[in-house]
Order: C-alpha cells, then sequence, then structure tokens
C-alpha cells in the first residue's frame, strides 16, 4: 500500500507546469490602459499601467505554461486556460490602439514591452531574464 501511494505522489509531480512565457510591461507606460489577450483568450482589459520611476517596471507580470495541448495563463493570482495553437499570437491594446504578435518562443521566452509615443509598444524578446536596476 505504501509503494502504491508513493508511486502516485511522484505521478502527480511530473505534471508540473514548467513556464514557456513570461510577459512584462516595462518602460514608459503612464496611467495608460491596458488590455492583453493570447491566442483569443482575454487576460486583462482597461487595466491601468504606470511604470516604476525607479525600476522603469509596471505591476503586471504574465507567466505562461503549458499543460498537454493547453495553455495554463497565469496574472494577479489568477489562472486562465486557453487552447494552445501552432503559432502564439499575442494582443496588446494600449489606449484604443491594438498591435498583434506573433512570437517565436525559439527567440526566448521573456518578452518585455515598453510604451513608444503614439501608444506604440517596443518588443523585447530574450533567452534570459531581463534585469532590473
Amino acid at each position: 500500500m505504501l509503494i502504491l501511494f508513493t508511486q502516485s505522489c511522484n505521478m502527480g509531480k511530473q505534471v508540473d507546469e514548467k513556464i514557456i512565457l513570461s510577459i512584462d510591461f516595462q518602460d514608459f507606460f503612464d496611467k495608460d490602459k491596458v488590455g492583453c489577450s493570447i491566442n483569443g483568450c482575454s487576460i486583462f482589459k482597461d487595466v491601468e499601467l504606470t511604470s516604476d520611476q525607479i525600476d522603469g517596471l509596471t505591476d503586471v507580470n504574465i507567466n505562461v505554461s503549458k499543460k498537454g495541448h493547453e495553455l495554463i495563463i497565469h496574472y494577479d493570482n489568477k489562472i486562465i486556460n486557453c487552447s494552445e495553437e501552432k503559432i502564439l499570437e499575442l494582443v496588446i491594446d494600449v489606449n484604443g490602439q491594438e498591435s498583434k504578435y506573433e512570437l517565436i518562443l525559439d527567440k526566448g521566452k521573456y518578452i518585455g514591452f515598453d510604451k513608444l509615443e503614439g501608444n506604440k509598444l517596443k518588443l523585447h524578446q530574450s533567452e534570459l531574464p531581463f534585469e532590473y536596476d
């Protein structure tokens, strides 16, 4: 009986989620209304973002993991399940202006966005986590 119980516990650990994508909203946001969706699944809408004056980071971080053929999206202590597609499409809306990105995870799982003039965004993608001062 003890052996079966131990095997059952170990099997549960094998399905632990591995982060495949981490998204940060970084510099130059100033009371901007932002929305975000991944593969058509809404993560948040009209959230006001302001970048910290010291490290340039907002309070928003999204982590995406994969379980089977499903994406598990972690945001603000919420979990959103979304179907996996061949192409990972990220849609960001800044003050009503929508931008679409097709992400290739081979280029890195760490994504950062800076806000530019005219509610445009600059995407940074890295294989290494970003460093914030």
